[in-house]
């Protein structure tokens, strides 16, 4: 499958090559001419004097791009003709993101290379080598610590191949919230979504489901299982709720899908004063209440108090509508002898959201 097989290219073929050192005419391109010669090879020699411990010597390549390397081949001096004590002993493949092709300091600079494979007391005419998992690189550094067999201070190389895995699919095939919808039919190349929830939903989960069975998934950062429900993800009323689904494939870059979840505000109160006694007392899931006053009140005024307080509360009777703001008395209502009906509407301030409490205020004879 895609991500287990090299690609059939060669790209180290004719790039750009440095080492650290050569002899002439053994020059750093030579291992990456794909002509397999002696002639045709390069040759670097450790720093002397070295007291017979060979310092490292090492040949880059810049491949041109960034790409996923998985394989590499070093054939050497055996391969042409040679015996085996002209193979390297001991090197390794190196990768880096970050590189000043001209500036030769940069090259010397250890802290910018990190090890990809190794082989140590080699004696084989080539080795042909593929990685556990692929590795993203643009520069690649066979890097000698022991040379030829017959001479550690050098190193030669007749032909150097690295080769590449194509990327895996780091889409979803499916995308879906434990509350509200998207606001588009899903579609694994549309990276980003909406969705509405009730002021009611103070958490969602997200199940995600990847096409490729090796590729990881987080949501907001928390790893999470393909085609099973995420962790809860808590939501705060308004639009500033962003659900990040990163789909990071078996080979290649991460996808990013993002989900804005718009959370309505809340279109409860969360008090109701006024009067001497409201039956039942106030709770903000209770929406009618019963009020008594004595024949001699003649107006009353309420005082209502929303949760949110950027919620709109409209206060109506019969014969008039105000807005009220939150913790604000109203304007005084006339009471008559009966039944007189107060409605409280409460819309929330973000989404569409409402409630109506009703207050009967009974006046005696």
């Amino acid at each position: 499958g895609k991500g287990d097989q090299p690609m059939s290219i060669n790209i180290a073929l004719n790039k750009n090559a440095k080492a650290s050192r050569y002899i002439e005419p053994y020059v750093p391109s030579k291992a990456v001419d794909g002509v397999l010669a002696p002639i045709s090879r390069w040759v670097g020699s450790s720093p002397v004097p070295s007291y017979g411990v060979p310092s490292p010597v090492w040949l880059v390549v810049d491949l041109g791009a960034e790409f996923w390397v998985n394989r590499w081949v070093v054939k050497q001096m055996g391969s042409v003709g040679w015996t085996a004590d002209y193979n390297l002993c001991d090197y390794k493949l190196q990768g880096c993101n970050y590189y000043e092709w001209e500036d030769d300091d940069f090259l010397h600079r250890e802290d910018h290379w990190w090890d990809m494979d190794s082989v140590a007391d080699n004696s084989v005419n080539h080795t042909d080598r593929t990685l556990q998992k692929p590795c993203k690189t643009r520069f690649v550094r066979i890097y000698v610590t022991k040379g030829i067999r017959c001479n550690p201070l050098l190193a030669s190389i007749v032909d150097l191949e690295v080769y590449a895995a194509d990327p895996t699919s780091a889409r979803l095939t499916s995308l879906s919230l434990s509350a509200g919808t998207l606001d588009q039919a899903f579609g694994s190349t549309n990276y980003n979504y909406t969705a509405n929830v009730e002021y009611a939903s103070s958490s969602i989960t997200v199940t995600a489901t990847a096409e490729d069975s090796r590729a990881t998934i987080k949501v907001n950062g928390t790893p999470a299982t393909s085609g099973y429900p995420s962790g809860q993800i808590s939501l705060e009323p308004g639009s500033d709720n962003l659900v990040t689904v990163e789909v990071t494939p078996y080979v290649g870059d991460p996808q990013n899908y993002v989900i804005r979840v718009n959370r309505d505000g809340s279109p409860y109160l969360s008090n109701l004063t006024g009067f001497e006694e409201l039956n039942p007392k106030f709770q903000k899931d209770v929406f009618i209440y019963v009020v008594y006053v004595p024949r001699d009140i003649s107006t009353v005024r309420v005082t209502p108090v929303a949760e949110d307080p950027k919620a709109k509360i409209t206060v109506k009777t019969l014969n008039n509508e105000e807005v009220v703001p939150s913790g604000a008395k109203s304007s005084p209502i006339e009471i008559t002898t009966g039944n007189n009906k107060i409605h409280i509407k409460v819309n929330s301030a973000f989404g569409p959201e409402s409630k109506n409490y009703t207050i009967d205020v009974y006046r005696e004879n």
